[in-house]
Parts: C-alpha cells; sequence; structure tokens
C-alpha cells in the first residue's frame, strides 16, 4: 500500500465538472422540461468544477449564476454544502455566506438563487455520484423557461459573487 502524500491543489487548474449521462437520471415526468430548458440555456446558469479528490474525500465548488432556479433533486451520496458567497432560497430558509446545509443521500431538495448568485462548496465522500432528477410539475418547467429567458443573457456575462481571488479560477468560457 501506498502511503499518502500531502497534495496542493489550486482551483485554476480544476476541470469543469460535467456529469457522465450515466449518472443523472430524469424522472419521466421531467423529460420534457429537462429537453426545453437545456435548449432555451439551462446550463449557462452555471459552472461546476472538481476541485479535489482523494480516497473518501472530493471536494466541489458550484457557482449557480443570479436567480438559477435548482430544480427537485437527489443524490445517491450524502453531501455538505458551505456557501461561500451569494444567497439561495430553500422553502422558508434564506441562506447565506458562512451558511451550510447537510443533505442525506436520496434526500429531494431544491432551491432558488439569489440575485446575487451563489458560490458554493460541495463535500463529498467520493467524487462521483449519481442524480436523480424529480417529477415537476408543468408549471414549473414553464418557471424555469421564464427564469432563462429573463436571466440567461446576464448570465452569460455574470461574475461571481465571491472574492476576486476566486474569480480568477473560473475557465474564461464560464
Amino acid at each position: 500500500m501506498t502511503k499518502e502524500t500531502m497534495r496542493i491543489f489550486r482551483a485554476a487548474d480544476a476541470p469543469v465538472h460535467r456529469s457522465p449521462p450515466d449518472a443523472v437520471k430524469v424522472a419521466e415526468s421531467s423529460l420534457p422540461g429537462v429537453a426545453r430548458a437545456t435548449e432555451a440555456g439551462l446550463k449557462d446558469g452555471y459552472v461546476l468544477k472538481l476541485l479535489f479528490e482523494a480516497p473518501g474525500f472530493a471536494l466541489h465548488y458550484a457557482w449557480f449564476k443570479p436567480n438559477y432556479l435548482l430544480n427537485r433533486h437527489s443524490h445517491d451520496l450524502a453531501g455538505l454544502y458551505y456557501i461561500i458567497a451569494g444567497s439561495m432560497q430553500m422553502g422558508a430558509e434564506r441562506l447565506g455566506a458562512g451558511d451550510g446545509i447537510y443533505v442525506p443521500a436520496d434526500t429531494t431538495y431544491a432551491y432558488t438563487v439569489g440575485p446575487e448568485g451563489l458560490e458554493i462548496l460541495e463535500f463529498r465522500h467520493e467524487a462521483h455520484f449519481k442524480t436523480l432528477v424529480s417529477g415537476a410539475s408543468p408549471a414549473f418547467w414553464e418557471r424555469t423557461l421564464a427564469t432563462i429567458a429573463a436571466n440567461r443573457e446576464t448570465w452569460l456575462t455574470a461574475e461571481p459573487p465571491g472574492p476576486a481571488r476566486l474569480k480568477a479560477t473560473l475557465p474564461a468560457d464560464a
């Protein structure tokens, strides 16, 4: 067995994280909504990066752009989230910089990102996990399409709300 050594990681070197197709499952009732939202520019509303992984540890960075609607979904692994900057509305709770949430495996959740955007760190025991996009009503998908239409132009030029040091770590096309 090889002894582990200390490692340094840099956000600027971290790859943009894209889940492999078999890692995301969409409920049948949400397939048309996801397809329409993706075509309308849903993916322009966020950047995900895998910052670090080692046996038993994974650290992801997510930047959700202003007013992004994160649909109801769950993951097959528990996640611990820490807000670096910006805000989110989760049900009746408004969370901001320094707040966090723990989401057990297979727990469905959703939130709306605040007008300044949201930068969040995600800690898990593994870097790769499965996501299940829950069923959502047609009204939810219409609201999502309206949100994309109202914000996409802003998303294309948005800057993260956090410290300037983090902004320099994003890919040029983020």
